[in-house]
């Protein structure tokens, strides 16, 4: 889970800080992450829409308040067998009582 949610927040991370013109903004569906065709050579930051790996299920995405998906979430209700949370995850609520709780969100810093 931990290595998924980072691919995804990377790619978004360099979706956002790739926009033309400095027009940076967010992913509007996941799979602009597949292709990307707001430059003249057409970008690609995934290989393909990873499952969550809690879930085998595809993860949930998180809008931004500015509009887009700045990140995703599992949907997994079972309980997190780490007791400290990895870098570069933000918990929705503290401490996290599910991998739900987990969210690996780029915030555009």
């Amino acid at each position: 889970l931990v290595h998924v949610g980072s691919l995804y927040r990377e790619a978004i991370k360099d979706y956002y800080l790739s926009a033309p013109s400095g027009q940076r903004r967010y992913p509007v569906r996941l799979e602009d992450l597949l292709k990307d065709s707001r430059h003249l050579v057409t970008r690609r930051y995934l290989r393909q829409l990873y499952q969550d790996p809690m879930t085998a299920k595809a993860f949930m995405p998180l809008l931004a308040p500015q509009g887009g998906i700045w990140g995703v979430a599992s949907t997994s209700s079972s309980q997190p067998i780490r007791s400290v949370v990895p870098a570069g995850i933000t918990l929705k609520q503290s401490p996290a009582q599910h991998y739900s709780d987990w969210q690996f969100v780029y915030d555009g810093t």
